[in-house]
């Protein structure tokens, strides 16, 4: 697995395939091993996954924010040599990914929130937050981990899927006390980004799923109506983890929404 250096520290990464580039990033308490089989279905791409700072096998960063994972998936990109991408980040990846159109907005030809929104959190979220941390260093990583993730598919998803659900609990629990902690507190403090969807000139994609138990309905649908052009996915019975929960039309959609970030893109520059 290939290495950037950030701050002198390790940043992993995958990187898959030729063609326009796909860059995923994961959420609070993954890894980019959650795209292993997903990815597999963008052959006709380019396909990086990021593991962000505190997770996976990517170093733990002091004081890490949402905006320095955003400098993080920077460093990446350049050191592929990579000019333009399609950034596509599941949940605090989202965050990031809102962060990363705000200060390098010309290195993106689109952009979705997988599960995701831009505004920052409510008095009694970041509560929650400073409660979770608390929990964690009383009891650890596993036991923290083991409670969240059922948390964030559909019951009946649960259900019929149990394997799928352990596995991501394992994933979760490999996590460093300090990266999730990191994470917990950078989620906490971020500003809210509702200016970048109102800015932004380029296409933005939002998978919703109306069962998400993470992010209200309402921040998920009130969010759609901000940039100038959306591409909108609402799916019923689908909770916070919709790439195991619905992987089908959740590719579909990514696919047909990278299609028209590459025909945008190609109409403008036959235009100059």
């Amino acid at each position: 697995m290939p290495k950037a250096k950030y701050r002198k520290e390790n940043i992993a990464y995958s990187i898959t395939g030729e063609g326009p580039t796909l860059v995923f990033l994961h959420g609070f308490g993954e890894d980019q091993r959650m795209w292993e089989d997903y990815i597999q279905a963008f052959e006709a791409y380019q396909v990086i996954t990021i593991d962000l700072p505190g997770f996976g096998q990517s170093a733990v960063l002091p004081n890490t924010t949402i905006p320095l994972m955003a400098e993080v998936v920077k460093t990446v990109l350049d050191q592929e040599a990579i000019q333009q991408c399609i950034l596509i980040g599941h949940s605090m990846g989202g965050y990031v990914a809102l962060n990363f159109a705000y200060q390098y907005a010309d290195r993106l030809l689109g952009f979705g929130l997988f599960h995701s929104h831009p505004y920052a959190d409510p008095a009694d979220k970041k509560s929650n937050r400073t409660k979770s941390i608390a929990f964690i260093k009383e009891n650890g990583v596993p036991l923290y981990t083991k409670k969240l993730m059922p948390l964030l598919f559909a019951k009946e998803y649960i259900e019929a899927n149990p394997a799928i659900v352990d596995k991501m609990v394992a994933y979760g629990s490999e996590a460093s006390q300090e990266g999730i902690i990191n994470g917990l507190i950078a989620m906490r403090d971020r500003l809210d980004q509702t200016h970048v969807l109102r800015e932004t000139t380029i296409p933005v994609l939002f998978l919703v799923g109306k069962k998400d138990l993470a992010i209200p309905i309402e921040n998920s649908l009130n969010q759609t109506h901000l940039p100038s052009l959306a591409d909108i996915h609402i799916y019923e019975e689908v909770g916070h983890m919709g790439m195991f929960e619905k992987t089908q039309a959740t590719i579909d959609a990514i696919h047909g929404f990278a299609n028209l970030c590459l025909n945008l893109e190609q109409r403008v520059e036959n235009r100059e």
